[in-house]
């Protein structure tokens, strides 16, 4: 008798508890998954790590999501030299063919006393020999690159940076705070030189 409200409380909710027992496929499926929500906890750490890569101001700019024209710090924007082109800056692009040697494409790099060479394939751009990516390419674990090699298979071929003539170096010191060049290309994406953070330091350290 004491306990009669309980029962009826137990009763009351008779409908909640259909409701439970009609969504067992459902709870059968949560604990079947049981090891894959383990994982996704365990990861949450590395999910962070990549999420925080991902939505970096460089990642964004770097792969066209976000205007470099949006990131230019205060100290660039009054800049003397803000409102001067990639034009100023500019120097002679050293192509070689797909086909050079890494030793031939090695000689030109030290004959020239640059740090990159274009590589260009009837008048496209496959993509740049620099001497970081052959140290890397040297001492590769799976495919370690000789002087035979070809510099096909030494180039970076995956987001180079590309700018115009008529680009701002306020907009791109944005993109030199963490690369070392940019392909100038014209409206039609043909090469016509190289931007380096070596001459934007000489130019506006003058």
């Amino acid at each position: 008798v004491s306990t009669q409200s309980t029962w009826q409380a137990v009763v009351s909710t008779q409908s909640t508890w259909e409701a439970v027992v009609s969504t067992q496929s459902t709870w059968e499926a949560v604990v079947s998954t049981q090891s894959t929500w383990e994982a996704v906890v365990s990861t949450q750490s590395t999910w962070g790590n990549y999420m925080t890569k991902f939505l970096s101001d460089d990642w964004m700019m770097d792969n066209g999501f976000l205007a470099r024209g949006k990131c230019v710090k205060p100290t660039a924007q009054q800049a003397a030299w803000a409102g001067k082109t990639v034009a100023d800056i500019t120097s002679e692009a050293t192509t070689i063919a797909p086909s050079t040697t890494v030793k031939e494409a090695m000689d030109i790099i030290k004959g020239k006393g640059v740090a990159q060479l274009a590589v260009v394939e009837e008048g496209k751009i496959k993509g740049v020999v620099t001497q970081a990516n052959l140290m890397k390419k040297l001492l590769s674990t799976t495919s370690p690159i000789s002087g035979a090699s070809l510099a096909s298979d030494a180039m970076i071929k995956k987001c180079i940076q590309t700018v115009k003539a008529g680009t701002t170096l306020g907009e791109i010191s944005t993109l030199f705070e963490t690369r070392d060049f940019a392909l100038v290309v014209d409206d039609g994406g043909a090469l016509t030189g190289f931007a380096t953070r070596t001459d934007f330091l000489a130019f506006t350290l003058a």
